[in-house]
């Protein structure tokens, strides 16, 4: 008996030690996590962030590829599921110029996605963690909006390789109609109502255009008229983030591109304005 256990303890010592010498990672089925979110939630070493005003924090997984956008910035590459972690890599970003607090925003949620986040999914609910923080992200219902029949809500405005908000009222945002009559828009620019005719050209066209997209837009004759009788005349910054859509107007032709509910419309010299669709 006694060389018996002294046997069986031997063993049992080895493949202790045998255990922890060697890894076992488990890649998991990623097709569960499939889909596109929306971030609710922030919380960096224990403190809860609010979502800057008027942007948004997108993600995306699609088969083994993983997009999300930080409110000015968007990324892309590969991912896989390895022992409950989000495991990216090749990650390419775009390289817009953001205020402070976007920049703020950015660089912690490109970093807690970056950094091996444990994952959580309850339902329609996704969970990142890190030793950074969370981040938590509800899934989004259908695929790409359609321009036609949305209200896009504005949320940043480009300027070159610059995003940027600027303070107003209220935002302003704008409706394509499609009809037997043709296209029209309807809209606020954050200041006065804004209505006229436009041209809506499906697929990447080329042209005067110089940045790809989904289709073009050609805007015609756009009035403005005050939104009610009453209307005072506008503060000095409506009147400045009003002219951010007198310049895109102005433009004529601009490129738009639909990425989940996001709404991208920029003139040939790359500026414009960037939409989030309206629930």
């Amino acid at each position: 008996m006694p060389k018996l256990y002294l046997l069986l303890t031997t063993c049992l010592l080895l493949a202790s030690c045998g255990a922890s010498t060697e890894t076992s990672q488990t890649t998991q089925n990623a097709t569960n996590f499939e889909g596109s979110y929306s971030a609710t939630a922030l919380t960096q070493d224990a403190t809860s962030l609010a979502i800057i005003e008027n942007t948004r924090i997108d993600l995306t997984l699609e088969d083994d590829t993983i997009s999300f956008s930080t409110g000015c910035n968007s990324a892309g590459g590969s991912y896989e599921i390895i022992d409950n972690k989000l495991a990216t890599t090749g990650l390419s970003q775009t390289q817009i110029g953001c205020d402070q607090a976007l920049t703020q925003q950015e660089n912690f949620v490109t970093a807690l996605i970056s950094g091996a986040p444990t994952v959580d999914l309850q339902s329609d609910m996704l969970t990142l963690t890190n030793d950074s923080g969370e981040v938590t992200f509800t899934r989004q219902d259908g695929d790409a909006l359609s321009l036609i029949d949305t209200k896009w809500v504005a949320t940043s405005f480009l300027e070159g390789n610059t995003a940027s908000t600027l303070p107003t009222t209220e935002p302003g945002h704008l409706t394509f109609i499609q009809d037997e009559t043709g296209a029209s828009l309807k809209g606020f620019d954050g200041c006065l109502l804004t209505e006229g005719a436009v041209t809506i050209n499906n697929g990447k066209t080329g042209g005067p255009i110089v940045t790809s997209g989904d289709g073009e837009i050609t805007f015609g004759i756009i009035t403005s008229k005050p939104p009610a009788e009453d209307h005072v005349a506008c503060a000095y910054d409506e009147r400045k983030y009003a002219g951010t859509f007198t310049k895109l107007f102005d433009a004529q032709k601009v490129s738009y591109t639909i990425e989940a509910d996001t709404l991208t419309l920029l003139d040939k010299d790359g500026s414009g304005i960037a939409f989030t669709a309206e629930k």
